[in-house]
């Protein structure tokens, strides 16, 4: 959420202001960096080869 409230900030909060292309290309820079983070991260295996661990109910 930093991205994205950063580029609207930088859009209607404080355009015109000398450092809004910085503001605004940081945000970009966050939201792209974080989208190549999600997809490069390993996934949390919850399962093995052999199948899928099963709760028992507490009596």
């Amino acid at each position: 959420m930093i991205g994205p409230a950063m580029v609207l900030a930088a859009m209607l909060l404080f355009f015109g202001q000398w450092w809004t292309p910085g503001l605004m290309y940081t945000g970009l820079a966050f939201m792209v960096g974080i989208s190549l983070w999600d997809l490069l991260s390993p996934i949390n295996k919850r399962c093995s080869a052999e199948g899928c661990e099963t709760r028992q109910a507490r009596p």
